[in-house]
């Protein structure tokens, strides 16, 4: 089987699917995946690769038991707050219910003793009213006394002039006898008749003198009459104030009576809603017991399987690793067999290698990276190596070769999978000859120089890698930088965390960049190194360039080309999308 030729075509059928998107769930894109593994396992893959896919398939179990078991695990949590939140919610309502039992027992003891001290004041009420009825009576009976007492004196009066009318008669017809008797001495008949006239005055004189003091005594008993009656009537309406102020004593009393008994209905009636909320809590509480029960047996049903998917993916693991150390040994046979140099089997640095090959007479190299940082330079103090021949590098995942790469013109060749990382001026150094670049991240944490520097008339062909410094903190001056006649493409790429800008172009240089993104720079192009009738030259198609602005101070517009083709541009200086015009100005788009 050709390898190669296998990937290759693999490749292409990959990304003829790229030109037409879809979506499709994870369970599915995972069966889809698994069920290919197997079939092309079956027909053409080694027993190396069925491990792997063997492997493959049980940490996809594994992640699903374990995503499954963290999802009950969460839902058990979930439930268990639930349940926590409920009991709270319980001891509250109970706490509430206790409370409005006591509010409600103390209202109706509240209610009972005011209807007592109600019936209280209605019978004191009643005694008041029986008391201003006696008063009232003993009142009436004293009036009655005193107008029989005034009907006694007016008849006394009546009596008393009479007796003195009387009186006054006998009198004078005692005086008129006398006259007559002493006209007539020798009459004795007379004398007599005076003599009795006289004492029949004398006896009406006494009697109207009885009847006066009758009278004044008579007076002196409506005197007494009348007091008792002023008496008995102040007393009577005393006591009709005092049955009135029980009265409404007493209806107020009945009003508050009535009030905390409505106090004590309420009362009742919420300690009856507490206890109703109080019996729902409880029952979502029972239910939220439940359901947390019932979340922790999945939960540790799921944990189980969980656990038994990682022993599963374990001993895949363990025959995958077995087997991957046997596929080794025989890939280094035949790496050996093929001439490859491996870096560090056989040589500690990428110079020695090359000394090697050249001492041999060998026309073009092969060298194979292993994962970790190797140097490219023999010596300790030196940071570069030249490459004057054909060359291939690749290195597997995670290889780094530290130190700079000089591509010279006499020679050629492709740089794939390896983290070229440096702190002198350029990383990369492209002085002729035409290179290739894939799938490399190119990086330098020098401030003062440039990532990339192409020169002469060389060719630079870069393909998904990413050029730049390290991070925000460690950042390069320039990403690339493009001299003389050099030409450059890149494709998939990013250019990122640049002091100065990203791009920089002098005298009659060509860069093309497709589908980039360009961000965390200070600026997109620089115009160095100004010529004489020199027009440099920069094109941009569907890129994305995400920077503080697009030139940099000093830079010459009018010597760059450019060529904007479905780009977008952010700028943070204008916070304003735009639109690079031929001439190398912006214009805004909102």
């Amino acid at each position: 089987i050709d390898i190669e030729d296998e990937s290759s075509s693999t490749t292409s059928s990959w990304d003829s699917l790229d030109e037409e998107p879809f979506e499709l769930s994870l369970e599915i894109v995972d069966e889809i995946f698994i069920l290919a593994c197997k079939e092309i396992a079956s027909r053409h893959w080694s027993h190396e690769d069925y491990m792997n896919v063997r492997y493959n398939e049980a940490e996809l179990s594994f992640q699903r038991e374990e995503k499954e078991a963290f999802e009950a695990e969460q839902r058990a949590m979930k439930e268990k707050l639930e349940f926590e939140a409920a009991q709270q919610q319980m001891q509250k309502e109970r706490d509430e219910m206790i409370v409005a039992e006591k509010e409600a027992l103390k209202e109706i003891a509240e209610a009972e003793e005011a209807e007592r001290i109600a019936e209280k004041e209605l019978r004191e009420a009643e005694e008041a009213a029986m008391d201003y009825q006696k008063e009232l009576q003993e009142a009436q009976d004293a009036e009655e006394f005193l107008r029989v007492k005034r009907k006694e004196r007016q008849s006394l009066k009546h009596s008393l002039a009479n007796l003195l009318r009387l009186a006054s008669e006998a009198e004078l017809a005692a005086n008129q006898a006398d006259a007559e008797s002493a006209a007539d001495e020798e009459n004795p008949s007379l004398k007599r008749e005076s003599e009795r006239i006289k004492i029949q005055a004398i006896i009406a004189r006494n009697r109207a003198t009885l009847a006066h003091e009758a009278l004044q005594q008579a007076e002196q008993e409506v005197q007494a009459a009348e007091l008792i009656a002023i008496k008995e009537r102040l007393e009577a309406e005393e006591a009709q104030k005092r049955a009135e102020k029980e009265r409404l004593e007493a209806e107020e009393a009945k009003l508050r009576a009535v009030k905390e008994r409505q106090e004590a209905e309420e009362a009742r009636a919420r300690y009856d809603k507490e206890r109703k909320e109080f019996e729902e809590a409880y029952a979502l509480m029972m239910k939220e017991q439940r359901e947390f029960e019932e979340a922790k047996m999945k939960a540790e049903k799921e944990r189980k399987e969980a656990e038994a998917a990682k022993k599963q993916m374990e001993t895949a693991l363990a025959l995958m690793i077995s087997q991957q150390c046997v596929s080794k040994s025989l890939e280094v046979q035949k790496l050996i067999s093929r001439g490859l140099k491996i870096i560090p089997d056989d040589y500690s640095t990428l110079e020695d290698a090359i000394l090697s090959s050249l001492a041999g007479g060998e026309e073009a190299l092969e060298v194979f990276v292993r994962q970790g940082s190797h140097r490219v330079a023999r010596d300790p103090w030196a940071e570069e190596v030249e490459l004057t021949v054909a060359v291939r590098i690749f290195g597997e995942p995670e290889s780094e070769l530290a130190g700079s790469l000089i591509l010279s013109a006499g020679g050629s060749g492709t740089i794939e999978h390896v983290e070229l990382r440096s702190s002198n001026c350029s990383t990369v150094y492209v002085g002729g000859g035409e290179w290739r670049i894939d799938g490399c991240r190119v990086v330098s944490d020098r401030a003062l120089g440039s990532v990339i520097s192409c020169s002469g008339s060389s060719r630079l062909h870069m393909r998904k890698s990413t050029i730049g410094g390290l991070n925000a903190e460690l950042q390069a001056r320039t990403g690339l930088l493009m001299h003389d006649s050099a030409e450059a493409s890149l494709v998939d790429c990013v250019v990122s965390f640049c002091s100065s800008s990203a791009l920089s172009l002098s005298d009659e240089s060509l860069l093309r960049l497709e589908n980039c993104k360009v961000h965390d720079s200070q600026s997109l192009i620089e115009r160095e190194r100004q010529g004489r009738n020199q027009v440099c030259h920069l094109e941009l198609r569907n890129c994305h360039v995400d920077c503080e602005k697009a030139w940099q101070v000093g830079s010459c517009r009018e010597q760059v080309s450019v060529q904007d083709l479905g780009n977008r541009f952010v700028f943070f200086t204008s916070s304003r999308e735009g639109k690079l015009l031929p001439d190398g100005s912006l214009m805004h788009l909102n």
